[in-house]
C-alpha cells in the first residue's frame, strides 16, 4: 500500500495544472483524465486502509497535514481546471483513447469530465483523508502493537544490522557492553528531539526515574542538561526496563508515532522506528548471552499460545467433535498433544501473529478446524460442521463454513496431514 504518495501526488497534480501555460493547452485534457484515474486509486487505497484498519491490520500511517489534504479548495485552486475543461465543450476525447480510459466515459463533454467525476471524486478524497486519520488516532494501542512488525518492514534495516555486525566485531561482546551499547544508541535518537510531542513529565515523574542507571552508561563526556532528562523520561513512559532491558511498550509507542507522523522531520521518522530495530539486534544478543532473559521478550507469545491452545480446546470439546470425528482414537489426550504440537511447528510464529488480531480469531480457528477436516480426523462437509459449532461470535453457519474452507490453503495444513499418518 502507498496510499501517502497517491494522495500527495494526486494534491501536487492539482497544484502543478495551475501553473500550466496557454501554450500548453494541448495536454489539458490529459491532465484531466489522469487527475480522473488517479483519483480512483486513491480511493481504492483509502477503501482498503480503512478495511484494513477494522479488520486490525495498519500497513502504513497516514503520514500526510490532514487539515491541507481535507480541504477541497487546495486541490481545486483559482479554478483553472474547471475553466479550461468548460472551454473544451461539448467537443468529444478521440476514439484512441477509448480503450486506455473508457468508452463511456470517453463519450462524456469535457464539460462534464470536471464535476460530474473529477470535484466528486476529489470530495470524496479529501473527505475520507479526514475520515483515516480520525480513525487511526482513535484506535487502541492494541492495533500499534499488533502491526508494528509491519511497519517497522517498511524499512530497510540493512545498514543498521551491517553496522551493528561491524560494532560487534570490534568490541568483546559482553552483558556491560550491550547494556551500554543499548542506552547510547536511545542517546542518539533522544538527541534528535524525537520526544517532542510527547506529554510534559511532572517534576516527580522526572525525579523518579531511573535516569541515572541511564546516565552511567553514557560517555564521562555528555552534558546533562534538563532538555534531554526529559526527553528520557517521555521516552521510558513507553518503555519498562527489565534486568537492565528496555522493553518498548509497542501499543503506547506505537499510537505515539500514528498520531504525530506528519509532524517529524524525515530523519525523525526513521529514528522514532530504528531505536526499535537497534534494540532488537541488542536484546537477541543478551539473551544468548543470559538464556533466562527471553521471558521478557516472549511473555505476550507466551500468553497468545496459552490462549490459542485454551481456546481451540473447549471449542473441540463440545459435542459436534466426538459426532464427527473419523476415529474415537482422536479424544481430548490426543486433541491437547495435536494443538501443543501445532503450536510449537515452525508454523507457529504465522499461527500466532494472526492470534494476536483478535478480530481474525474466529477464522484463524475455522481454519484449523477446516485443515483438520481436510487432513481426515474429521468427516461431514463444512457447513454441517459449522452449524454444530458453537463459534461464540454472530457471524453465520455459512460464513464459519467459507472460513473452515481455507484451511487445506494454509501452510500449515501439510504438517498436520504428515501429523495424522504419523
Amino acid at each position: 500500500m502507498n496510499l501517502n504518495s497517491k494522495l500527495l501526488k494526486y494534491l501536487d497534480g492539482m497544484r502543478i495544472f495551475e501553473s500550466l501555460y496557454d501554450d500548453e493547452r494541448a495536454i489539458f485534457p490529459l491532465f484531466a483524465l489522469c487527475f480522473d484515474v488517479t483519483s480512483d486509486a486513491v480511493l481504492e487505497q483509502q477503501a482498503e486502509f480503512k478495511r484494513d484498519l477494522q479488520e486490525g491490520r495498519l500497513q502504513e500511517l497516514p503520514d500526510y497535514n490532514v487539515d491541507e489534504v481535507s480541504n477541497v479548495r487546495n486541490y481545486t485552486g483559482t479554478g483553472k481546471l474547471k475553466y479550461e475543461m468548460c472551454r473544451f465543450g461539448d467537443r468529444k476525447i478521440i476514439d484512441v483513447l477509448k480503450e486506455l480510459i473508457g468508452e463511456e466515459k470517453l463519450n462524456s463533454p469535457f464539460s462534464e469530465l470536471y464535476d460530474d467525476y473529477i470535484l466528486a471524486k476529489t470530495k470524496q478524497i479529501a473527505e475520507k483523508s479526514r475520515e483515516i486519520v480520525e480513525m487511526v488516532n482513535d484506535a487502541d494501542p492494541e492495533l500499534f502493537e499488533d502491526n508494528f512488525p509491519i511497519l517497522l518492514k517498511r524499512y530497510d534495516w540493512t545498514e543498521v544490522e551491517r553496522e551493528y555486525l561491524k560494532e560487534k566485531k570490534m568490541n568483546t561482546v559482553s552483558i556491560n557492553w550491550l547494556q551500554e551499547k543499548q542506552e547510547r544508541e536511545l542517546q542518539k535518537v533522544l538527541e534528535m528531539d524525537i520526544m517532542q510531542y510527547a506529554g510534559d513529565p511532572s517534576t516527580q515523574a522526572i525525579e523518579d526515574s531511573d535516569y541515572p542507571y541511564h546516565r552511567r552508561s553514557l560517555s564521562h563526556k555528555f552534558k546533562d542538561t534538563p532538555g534531554y532528562q526529559e526527553a528520557y523520561t517521555k521516552f521510558m513512559k513507553f518503555a519498562t526496563r527489565q534486568e537492565g532491558m528496555i522493553i518498548p511498550k509497542l501499543g503506547d509507542y506505537g499510537k505515539y508515532i500514528a498520531v504525530n507522523i506528519n509532524k517529524f522531520r524525515p530523519e525523525q521518522k526513521i529514528a522514532l522506528f530504528s531505536i526499535i530495530r537497534k534494540f532488537e539486534l541488542i536484546h537477541e544478543d543478551m539473551v544468548k548471552l543470559k538464556p533466562e532473559l527471553a521471558h521478557y521478550l516472549n511473555k505476550r507469545e507466551e500468553t497468545n499460545t496459552f490462549g490459542i491452545v485454551n481456546s481451540l480446546t473447549r471449542l473441540i470439546q463440545q459435542p459436534w467433535f466426538k459426532e464427527f470425528r473419523t476415529d474415537p482414537k482422536y479424544d481430548d489426550a490426543w486433541i491437547e498433544q495435536f494443538l501443543d504440537n501445532l503450536i510449537k511447528s515452525e508454523w507457529r510464529h504465522g499461527i500466532l501473529q494472526e492470534w494476536e488480531n483478535a478480530r481474525r480469531r474466529s477464522k484463524l480457528k475455522c481454519k484449523i478446524i477446516g485443515a483438520m477436516r481436510d487432513a481426515g480426523i474429521l468427516k461431514s462437509d463444512y457447513q454441517t460442521i459449522a452449524e454444530k459449532i458453537n463459534m461464540g461470535n454472530e457471524l453465520p453457519a455459512e460464513t464459519h463454513a467459507n472460513y473452515m474452507g481455507y484451511g487445506k490453503a494454509q501452510p500449515y495444513f501439510e504438517w498436520i496431514c504428515d501429523y495424522v499418518k504419523g
